[in-house]
């Protein structure tokens, strides 16, 4: 497999999805930054990654090693993971993994006003009941509130917008 270009990635929420695709983002050595709407939200989610992390270097020590991670590789990937509450925090990342809860209105808010930031686009989604990117270069969310079944959408278009 060839290696990615990508180093920086963005998550936007970090509910039960969002805070497991950050974890996994920085537990695989990718600079990682989380946005979501507060710092209350944010800490929760922080709490939820903290305690996976220390379940899988539990399992590491009961293991002697073959399943989970160091304390050292838990301590890598949680200086590898930030939180913000500002969309502008995600404009520098070669990904964007939206993982907003199910609500189409909050989707469609935050997904188009992150894409009104981008000078390019590069989301990667996978959708559960709605649609949650925009495609094409016109910009336009019209087909987010269509229902989809399992989809993962990624859509790189460096230099649209």
């Amino acid at each position: 497999m060839a290696k990615s270009n990508l180093s920086k990635v963005g998550v936007l929420g970090i509910g039960t999805m969002g805070s497991g695709i950050a974890q996994v983002a920085a537990t695989s050595g990718f600079d990682t930054v989380v946005v979501d709407v507060s710092e209350e939200v944010l800490s929760r989610g922080m709490a939820r990654i903290t305690k996976s992390m220390e379940k899988m270097v539990a399992s590491y020590e009961k293991s002697e090693g073959k399943k989970g991670i160091t304390a050292e590789a838990k301590d890598e990937a949680l200086g590898r993971l930030r939180t913000s509450t500002s969309l502008d925090d995600l404009l520098d990342r070669d990904i964007i993994c939206e993982a907003v809860f199910e609500n189409y209105d909050v989707k469609a808010r935050a997904v188009g006003d992150l894409q009104i930031r981008l000078s390019y686009f590069s989301v990667c989604v996978r959708m559960r009941r709605w649609a949650a990117v925009a495609f094409a270069g016109s910009g336009s969310y019209a087909d987010a509130g269509k229902k989809r079944e399992d989809q993962e959408v990624c859509d790189d278009r460096r230099g649209v917008g």
